[in-house]
């Protein structure tokens, strides 16, 4: 009976050990997760690598709730065993009281025997001896009896003890699952989003690297299209000067025109009072005879610089169509010029529009970073607080071993 008692405090002690080994695993699981809150990461890929070792260290802890899971039946186990050792204990109890009260009633029965007298001598010194073996016996039963009665008490309190030891920590335990489930989920948010984050910055990057060289190229372009400009800007500015003599030598023919019209006139009126003297050719001497003969060449070289002046006013007129013709078509260039101009700064202002979306679109994707580094601070504040918890559920262990 006392190898059975020695037997109970060692599986006792053992459901302990159990409970003290699952605590102590449960905060070596509590300390890896808040060794890699340790710093607030500087960068995304900081972040990425945290997020990562929390996860592992997630999974490890997993791996401590199944192994204090097979503690917790080991525990249960053990506590069915105590359960038996506690029936046999009873029924041997049981058994001894029922010896116990045979005894006492052989006793009676010695004693009633006893004083009916003694048969002889060696008879009743024989009875006496047997009487004195049971007392002995008796004694030994009862001291037996009361041990029972102790290691009993004494097994019933650490089933009790162990058995609110373990509901504590299955109810810590629960909890504390719930809060690392909580927290694995937030971790997954805040992956989910740094991986958002990190597809806006690249689609970022790409786009404004993009617009960089469209820029790039719509400037070229604009500087090509500039200088062409201002090379016909020059080409027009040389023909308006051209333009410009030729209408100075126009007037000047113009003026020449209007100069040879009135010789033109008064040629005309000499010919008129020449056929007005016709009339006195006869009654005139050869006196008359030799200044007509001396007028007509000076007449017909007025007619001959007559109709040199005017091939040479409808030539001037027609180099007057013609520049009016080229001032047409240096018009036209200088439209198709602004035009073109006009284009270049409505592609420029797109340009600039892209570009301030882009500037949105990074400052979306920054305020997204800050969302996610909010979450992960507060995926952190919540880890503290269950580390915490552990470190409470490893003082209320202790206490319960003391």
């Amino acid at each position: 009976m006392d190898r059975r008692a020695i037997d109970d405090r060692r599986r006792i002690g053992t459901m302990k050990a159990a409970i003290n080994m699952y605590g102590e695993r449960i905060l070596e699981g509590n300390s890896s997760l808040k060794k890699p809150q340790i710093g607030l990461p500087e960068n995304s890929s900081s972040r990425a690598k945290e997020l990562h070792k929390a996860k592992r260290e997630m999974v490890r802890y997993k791996e401590s709730r199944r192994v204090a899971e097979s503690v917790t039946a080991q525990a249960e186990t053990e506590l069915s065993k105590a359960k038996k050792t506690v029936k046999d204990l009873a029924l041997q109890i049981e058994e001894s009281n029922s010896k116990a009260k045979a005894k006492m009633r052989d006793m009676e029965r010695l004693k009633k025997s006893g004083k009916r007298g003694d048969k002889s001598s060696g008879f009743g010194s024989s009875e006496s001896n047997k009487y004195a073996e049971m007392m002995r016996e008796i004694e030994c039963v009862k001291q037996e009896l009361s041990k029972l009665k102790l290691d009993m008490a004494y097994v019933l309190e650490a089933k009790m003890q162990a058995k609110k030891e373990i509901e504590v920590s299955n109810s810590k335990l629960e909890t504390n699952l719930k809060s690392v489930e909580a927290i694995g989920k937030e971790i997954e948010e805040v992956n989910e989003e740094q991986v958002l984050v990190e597809l806006a910055r690249i689609e970022a990057l790409k786009e404004s690297g993009e617009i960089e060289v469209q820029r790039e190229k719509e400037g070229s372009e604009f500087s090509h299209a500039m200088e062409e400009n201002r090379k016909k800007m020059k080409d027009v500015v040389e023909e308006i000067d051209r333009s410009n003599d030729v209408e100075s030598k126009l007037a000047v023919t113009l003026s020449d025109v209007n100069v040879l019209q009135n010789e033109l006139k008064l040629v005309k009126e000499i010919e008129k009072k020449v056929l007005r003297n016709d009339s006195l050719k006869h009654s005139g001497g050869s006196f008359r005879k030799s200044d007509q003969l001396e007028e007509l060449p000076s007449l017909n070289s007025i007619t001959e610089e007559l109709e040199e002046a005017k091939k040479e006013l409808a030539s001037i007129k027609q180099e007057g169509f013609q520049f009016m013709a080229s001032m047409e078509i240096i018009r036209s260039e200088l439209k198709h010029v602004t035009g073109e101009t006009v284009q270049l700064k409505k592609m420029e202002h797109k340009a600039d529009l892209t570009f301030q979306n882009l500037n949105s679109k990074l400052l979306r994707a920054k305020t997204k970073l800050e969302a996610s580094t909010a979450a992960e601070e507060k995926a952190k504040a919540i880890v503290s607080n269950l580390s915490l918890t552990l470190e409470q559920l490893k003082t209320e262990t202790e206490v319960a071993k003391q």
